[in-house]
């Protein structure tokens, strides 16, 4: 099947689509047959795309090799318990969707594109079955018994128990956690009338419905965060400083929204430099050696980065050069580290924005690099009732997460025992590298709060989908008007969808009132700032 520029869809709209996408092609081929989902049925079938793994290595990635890194616990583990929890609120709650369940199926984006854009495939394949209602190949049936828990998303199953699988109305979309891999997932997601609820991505073009037509979000864009940069800058009256920022939408649009704040409240920025996403020790050097030898007046250095790739840098500088780092991530931990390597420590002083915020993992080795840096991180709740449900997993009963094993080998430094009967080469990557660990996991592990940080978005992550659910609930009321699923609803237009979407209004887990404006953003909210003393 071929869709060119125009093509009706059974329920939906048109879909421009200028690129005439072979989408059988699309849909059968482009997505790997190797990765795990997280599965919950339901009537209405929503999707989640989180990092459960960080980015391939420079290396891999250059060489084409999509294995991605070691398991996040915050922005995977977390997140994904966060969603499995919330989904079970929401199907308890008798005055949300009655009579109507909400299912998830979760997949893992490792913060990087070509992985996330490989998911959006499966969710678009999905969204497209329900639509036609039908199967698009025969690797689409399967048997539900084993949708019932996570599973390897694995065509082998569905080649052995050849049941036909029920098909999924499938509405929508939170996630991913990048604004970069957001932006690609989402000029996808538009094609087909998907919509995407953003619960990380902040980078101001996402604010821009010209081009992310289906595309909201419950976190304030990184304009707010620019202006209060700029504000701790003014009131140091440091006016003659250096920039850099990560490639992409993150860091880029972020550093473009300060310089022209900077400007107007007369501060110079005698340079700017730009760093990979995912850069070698040598690029981050490169830049530290920079700053100091060709403008070394220039002692704030504003950052528009990643927060472990700021590390890297900070790791090789020394008492001269103040950091003023937004939009942090992995770029953080390769600054650090850079200064470190170089042996000039303490020459940035960072300023940081959520993508730093107070994680401690960002700094975890180079504290020392870290000492006075001043970070910001978006107001978002502390959630009590995740610690009672987080603290109480454990591998054993623990079968909805298909990632949990290996994230529990990893925290407590053991081999789950079934891994050491296990064919070798039926092993993934990060399954395998868990067998250098010297003991088994005897289960007398647990997760306590010594050993634990709630990630600080995670009230974003249930926030998503809850505005998910609210639009389907005023959807279902003002079409159904009566509990449970009707004619109107057992296929769902997305551009419809977009629509309630647009118009939720309830209060979110923080307290605050959840709505959009005409650009999908919601209200801005003051940041709290955070002091880097001493650790």
């Amino acid at each position: 099947m071929l869709i060119t520029r125009r093509a009706q869809r059974a329920g939906t709209d048109a879909t421009e689509n200028p690129y005439s996408i072979p989408i059988h092609t699309l849909l059968t081929e482009g997505a790997s047959s190797h990765k795990k989902t997280a599965y919950v049925d339901g009537d209405i079938m929503i999707g989640a795309l989180f990092a459960m793994h960080e980015q391939p290595e420079h290396r891999r990635a250059n060489s084409g090799d999509r294995t991605c890194g070691k398991i996040w616990e915050q922005y995977g583990i977390q997140r994904l318990e966060a969603t499995l929890k919330t989904i079970e609120k929401i199907n308890a709650d008798p005055r949300l969707l009655p009579n109507i369940t909400l299912g998830v199926e979760i997949r893992d984006d490792c913060w990087y594109s070509p992985v996330a854009l490989e998911q959006t495939i499966e969710f678009i394949r999905e969204s497209i079955a329900a639509q036609t209602g039908g199967v698009l190949d025969k690797s689409d049936q399967t048997d539900e018994a084993c949708l019932v828990t996570a599973t390897d998303d694995g065509n082998a199953l569905r080649e052995i128990v050849p049941q036909k699988k029920r098909k999924k109305n499938f509405v929508g979309v939170i996630g991913p956690g990048s604004s970069s891999v957001t932006i690609q997932v989402q000029n996808l997601l538009q094609l087909f009338s998907i919509p995407q609820i953003g619960y990380s991505a902040t980078s101001p073009d996402l604010s821009d419905k010209t081009s992310y037509k289906y595309f909201l979000r419950v976190v304030p864009s990184d304009r707010y965060q620019a202006a209060a940069m700029l504000d701790i800058i003014v009131h140091h009256n440091w006016t003659y400083i250096s920039a850099m920022c990560t490639k992409g939408s993150y860091g880029t649009s972020g550093l473009e929204a300060f310089k022209s704040l900077a400007k107007k409240s007369g501060i110079c920025i005698a340079t700017e430099d730009t760093i990979s996403s995912n850069p070698d020790d040598m690029e981050y050097e490169r830049v530290v050696v920079s700053f100091l030898r060709y403008y070394p007046n220039a002692k704030v250095v504003a950052c528009f980065c990643e927060g472990k790739s700021l590390l890297e840098v900070l790791v090789r500088l020394s008492r001269e050069i103040y950091l003023v780092n937004m939009f942090l991530g992995q770029t953080v931990t390769g600054l650090f580290n850079a200064m470190r390597k170089l042996g000039v420590s303490g020459k940035f002083l960072l300023i940081g924005s959520d993508g730093w915020a107070d994680r401690t993992d960002v700094v975890s080795g180079v504290e020392q690099e870290a000492v006075g840096g001043i970070s910001i991180r978006i107001q978002s709740p502390y959630l009590p009732w995740f610690d009672e449900h987080y603290f109480s997993l454990n591998p054993r009963t623990n079968e909805r997460n298909p990632w949990f094993k290996e994230f529990w080998s990893v925290k407590f430094e053991c081999v789950m025992p079934e891994l050491l009967t296990s064919d070798f080469s039926a092993l993934t990557a990060n399954q395998a590298a868990t067998l250098k660990y010297n003991r088994t996991c005897d289960g007398s592990e647990q997760i306590k709060p010594d050993r634990y940080k709630q990630d600080t978005k995670m009230g974003f992550v249930v926030d998503s989908i809850y505005t998910l659910a609210h639009g389907l609930h005023n959807m279902h009321s003002e079409l159904c008007g009566k509990p449970g699923l009707c004619s109107e609803m057992e296929t769902i237009n997305g551009s419809l969808l977009l629509d309630y979407l647009m118009g939720v209004n309830f209060t979110g887990v923080g307290g605050h009132t959840i709505t959009f404006d005409e650009n999908g953003d919601p209200p801005g909210k003051c940041p709290y700032i955070t002091l880097i003393e001493s650790y």
